[in-house]
Formats: structure tokens, sequence, C-alpha cells
């Protein structure tokens, strides 16, 4: 098998994450972080595990954290 390069190989996780992120969106099961849904650019490729010959593992970080709605905070607050 031949190697891939690293570039290439990001290029392609992107675009099945994309995929698989308007899939979910389609059927109602949107990706979400405390309930607010994420789209791609808020996410980050920031390893790759080599799980076997020809088989990575991605693993995300969420770079921008999604906008909390006002519902959110307030379940957040400790009442007094």
């Amino acid at each position: 098998m031949e190697p891939v390069a690293y570039k290439v190989l990001a290029r392609k996780i992107a675009e099945d994450m994309e995929k698989y992120i308007d899939r979910e969106r389609k059927a109602r099961r949107p990706l979400t972080y405390r309930n607010v849904p994420l789209e791609l650019g808020q996410l980050a490729l920031c390893e790759l595990h080599n799980i076997s010959d020809g088989s990575w593992e991605p693993v995300f970080m969420i770079w921008t954290l999604p906008k909390i709605r006002r519902a959110d905070r307030a379940e957040r607050v400790p009442a007094i």
C-alpha cells in the first residue's frame, strides 16, 4: 500500500465529516454540544491514530464554541 500524505487524508476526513453532519441534520439528529448544533467549521482535526494498515481514527476538538441559548444559561445559574 502506498503512503498517503497527511493533507490528503485530512481533506478526505473533512469531506466525510461534512457528509456525516449533513446526513444527521437531515435525519433530525444533528451533531450537538450542550444541545447546540455544530457545523464543520467549528471542529478541528487535532489527532490521527493509525489503527491498522490503511485504517485511521480521527480525533476532533471544538475549535469555536457554539453560542449558548439563554435557556441553557438560566439552567446553570444556581438558585439562591
